[in-house]
């Protein structure tokens, strides 16, 4: 348990806002991002290729996003969601969409290091989709 936290209390969200990430890196999905109106940001740290790189899931009212280096290489729209589920593999994982029509998508993959971010993000979009 880190220091600063006391027993009882609640991990420190995965979820982040673009104004707590670096200048440069703020500056880019600022622009990829450009008129979006951003309700979370959760940091990969693997390439959907399985490669080691910095990707992200951001999620807006509308879709989901995922942005590798400097471009947007998926997009979800809720409406067109059922729900997120994370599913575990040895050493990463990945956050999978179910869509309305049955399909499931592999939307991004993570290292077991990020999982309960994963994990923290799958239960809170479930959860808005059903209006809890």
């Amino acid at each position: 348990m880190p220091p600063t936290q006391k027993p009882g209390d609640e991990a420190p969200s995965a979820i982040r806002n673009l104004a707590d990430f670096p200048g440069s890196q703020a500056s880019i999905l600022g622009k990829v991002l450009e008129g979006k109106q951003i309700k979370g940001i959760v940091v990969s740290d693997l390439f959907f290729s399985g490669q080691y790189g910095q990707s992200f899931l951001v999620f807006t009212p509308d879709e989901l996003i995922i942005i590798e280096g400097e471009q947007i290489v998926k997009t979800q729209p809720l409406a067109d969601t059922s729900s997120l589920q994370c599913r575990p593999f040895v050493g990463n994982g990945v956050l999978e969409v179910r869509t309305c029509e049955d399909v499931r998508i592999e939307l991004i993959r993570y290292s077991n290091t990020r999982s309960a971010g994963f994990e923290e993000v799958a239960e809170k979009i479930n959860k808005s989709l059903s209006g809890s």
